[in-house]
């Protein structure tokens, strides 16, 4: 997914450090050569995206973990064109974003689950991490859907992190900064995870380091949706206060 985050206060976008330095050189590119043809539409890459996350997940499901795992970085590719033409044509729409989300999330959840399954046959993998991890998979995803409704409805942007602080510490404030200013994240987060798990670590390495990579990303989802309930937490807390405040007045 091409999880770009809104800064409450600049109102400005925030990518991802893998999309901003390892798609978007030759994404924005290819985004701008595709947008002259009149039969390449947004949802039609959406489409494709879908099918090439599906052929992934069927590689990974029966132990063609390289090619499984080069399927899914192809798919992010083309998951991270659609809107980029969209926006070239002039064609973005409520029902393209909803066709992007629906093949993202599945992508993802049918990918973990395929890889975890092949993992757990051939016994280096827990069923209780995979089953654990597609858990949290959906936890995650609905808490961070609710958090962007939530928030929109009481103007807080997409109710993610708060990109205007600074840091004194030398090095950690001038990356922080560079990274602002780059419009980027500066830490990695969801995409890096999911690039590292099912794309990289089943491409270049064997069965067990990918036990390693869906044990490591069962805990990176544990942990973003206890920041994501926080967060939703926080955004209800203020509407309540307001509504408090205002129904004093």
């Amino acid at each position: 997914m091409e999880n770009d985050v809104d800064d409450q206060r600049l109102n400005k976008t925030y990518v991802e450090i893998y999309t901003r330095w390892v798609i978007d050189p030759l994404a924005v590119p290819t985004a701008r050569w595709l947008s002259r043809f009149g039969w390449v539409t947004p949802n039609r890459i959406t489409a494709v995206s879908g099918i090439t996350g599906l052929g992934a997940a069927l590689c990974l499901f029966t132990g063609l973990l390289p090619l499984g795992g080069a399927l899914f970085l192809i798919r992010f590719f083309i998951d991270c064109l659609d809107g980029k033409v969209a926006r070239a044509q002039g064609t973005s729409s409520e029902r393209g974003a909803a066709l992007d989300l629906v093949m993202d999330v599945s992508g993802i959840l049918l990918c973990s689950a395929a890889l975890s399954w092949h993992l757990v046959v051939v016994s280096v993998l827990s069923p209780a991490i995979g089953f654990g991890l597609l858990v949290a998979l959906g936890i995650f995803n609905w808490l961070l859907q609710y958090r962007k409704q939530l928030a929109e409805r009481h103007a807080q942007g997409t109710g993610g992190a708060n990109r205007a602080w600074s840091t004194d510490l030398p090095l950690i404030g001038s990356y922080v900064r560079w990274s602002k200013k780059m419009q980027m994240n500066p830490v990695p987060y969801t995409v890096e995870m999911e690039t590292l798990a099912l794309g990289v670590l089943p491409l270049f390495s064997n069965d067990r380091l990918a036990a390693v990579g869906i044990t490591v990303a069962l805990v990176f989802y544990s942990l973003a949706c206890v920041v994501n309930f926080r967060r939703v937490w926080r955004i209800a807390g203020e509407a309540d206060h307001t509504r408090t405040i205002r129904g004093e007045k």
